[in-house]
């Protein structure tokens, strides 16, 4: 990278403020600063009073610990932190607010990060930190440069808060458009309670989940014998390597990480489980569900129904979908929340006519289509937001433009973009 101002190490503008131990009402976690933006994410009402270690106005607190999340909070108030921060303070003659811009460019973040210790929770050290380069310009212009980005990334995230703010209700709105249509919510009083969603009602029949479906589990095969795990015929295995599949919302599971053979199969409680079968994770991804497209087999984590004459799987899959939150109720376990086995076999379902069924996944999936693609839109405008708002942050404290010159607004240019591209 290319800087039109000279550089300096960190260690020559700025000091590692050892912990001195205080007490303050304004006590602050690394928690409670928000990713790249050095927002805090919680209101001042949310933080006690306590000890911990001193900072003062302008002083820059750095998270040591996954430095990638790149959580660099310029103080704007005395207080006390606690965990694990480094208590970055400018000289006299480095803005701080400029030089928390410059930290928390993606350069200064992949430095850190590349420097840190530590595979599961790398942490990184002043040691490391100090020896970073950072583009320092005069003084004045290091105020100037602040303050334009305090504009312009402010636009920004207000872009972003906003965009934030209609996913959420895009999905809230699907999410209760769901439970309504997959149950054909009704107003009459004589109408069955939905046990799954108290407040709703339905015209159709309410039974055990095991009057409609066959409720089958999986296994694993012995991992010690080779002849389970290779072979010409072998079988997909859905395992919890593959449940980000359930987590990104697919209707239909794809290709497994692992597959086992039919010696394997046999020789375990593994179960062959025809198409058409619904999985429903039972742990790890509680209530997340998908339909086997061809014969498969899964571990012990997931509930595998397979639907009778009289149940349609993608309507027991709408179903699900609409029945996460009960399912999240239901889960219980300290370490890990898990659905489990009397809970599974108590489940009550809405059962209407198969035809009934058929039209409700018809109209599901048309208003899926429509929302899904909002959403769609609404994510991808985050993401290009986030993206401006680096590479503004990048651009501006590197010299690359010039910030005493008239711009258009970075937000305004930002919404045309994004119009051009959906």
């Amino acid at each position: 990278m290319s800087y039109r101002f000279p550089t300096r190490r960190l260690a020559a503008i700025a000091d590692r403020v050892p912990p001195t131990e205080g007490a303050s009402h304004f006590r602050i976690a690394l928690d409670a600063v928000a990713p790249w933006t050095g927002a805090l994410e919680v209101e001042i009402d949310d933080l006690h009073p306590g000890e911990g270690a001193e900072f003062k106005i302008g002083d820059i607190l750095f998270g040591k610990l996954r430095p990638y999340l790149a959580k660099a909070w310029v103080a704007d108030r005395p207080g006390v932190y606690y965990g694990d921060f480094i208590n970055i303070r400018a000289h006299r003659d480095t803005n701080p607010n400029f030089l928390g811009y410059a930290i928390r460019t993606p350069r200064f973040i992949d430095v850190a990060t590349a420097v840190s210790s530590g595979s599961k929770m790398p942490r990184t050290e002043w040691a490391s930190l100090r020896e970073i380069s950072i583009p320092i310009p005069a003084q004045p212009m290091q105020g100037r440069i602040a303050d334009y980005l305090d504009h312009e990334t402010t636009e920004i995230d207000r872009f972003i808060a906003d965009q934030e703010r209609l996913s959420t209700l895009l999905v809230e709105r699907r999410d209760a458009v769901l439970a309504r249509t997959v149950v054909s919510a009704s107003s009459d009083d004589s109408a069955s309670e939905v046990p799954w969603s108290p407040g709703l009602r339905t015209p159709f029949p309410v039974l055990n989940i095991r009057r409609a479906a066959a409720m089958r589990t999986g296994h694993t095969p012995n991992r010690s014998t080779p002849e389970y795990w290779a072979g010409d015929r072998d079988i997909p295995w859905f395992t919890l390597a593959d449940v980000w599949q359930l987590r990104a919302g697919h209707k239909y599971l794809g290709e497994t990480r692992e597959h086992i053979t039919h010696e394997g199969l046999s020789n375990s409680a593994a179960e062959l489980l025809p198409a058409g079968t619904v999985v429903l994770s039972r742990t790890a991804s509680v209530g997340f569900a998908g339909i086997m497209p061809n014969a498969m087999a899964t571990t012990q984590h997931y509930w595998n129904w397979v639907p009778g004459s009289h149940l349609d799987s993608e309507y027991l899959w709408l179903q699900f979908r609409a029945m996460r939150p009960y399912f999240s109720k239901i889960s219980s376990g300290a370490t890990h929340k898990t659905i489990y086995d009397a809970d599974a076999a108590g489940m009550e379902i809405v059962l209407p006519p198969l035809e009934t069924q058929r039209e409700i996944v018809a109209e599901l999936t048309s208003t899926d289509v429509t929302t899904e693609a909002l959403i769609s839109d609404s994510t991808r405008a985050i993401a290009l937001a986030k993206e401006r708002r680096a590479a503004l942050i990048t651009a501006a404290v590197t010299g690359q433009i010039d910030v005493t010159a008239k711009h258009r607004p970075a937000a305004e240019q930002l919404e045309d973009d994004i119009k051009e591209l959906t």
